[in-house]
């Protein structure tokens, strides 16, 4: 369930935390008839993920995937560099296609 709710985060666009947690829970767990069970197990699974959250935050964290702190950086340096937008953007999408492959490689 951890995947599974870090990707529609990532496509809805929006930032880890409670708020985004619930929306998912809403949207996509209680949008089909699921097992006890299963609602059990996801429930504590989001619960952890929540209490990292927490404590990453604390730590001074933000809790965004790599991929979002990748592209947060090159956004940041094509800015200082006068690029444009969609530059920018290209950038940003080659860097994380880049290390998502090497990663695939390396598994």
């Amino acid at each position: 369930v951890g995947n599974w709710f870090e990707n529609w985060r990532l496509r809805a666009g929006v930032s880890p935390g409670v708020p985004a947690a619930r929306a998912f829970w809403k949207d996509q767990v209680l949008a089909k008839p699921r097992e006890q069970w299963q609602l059990e197990q996801w429930e504590e699974a989001m619960r952890w993920y929540l209490n990292w959250l927490a404590v990453c935050q604390q730590g001074g964290g933000t809790g965004l995937t790599l991929a979002e702190r990748l592209k947060a950086a090159v956004h940041r340096a094509g800015a200082r560099r006068g690029l444009a937008p969609k530059t920018r953007e290209s950038r940003k999408r080659a860097l994380v296609f880049q290390g998502w492959t090497k990663l695939r490689l390396l598994s």
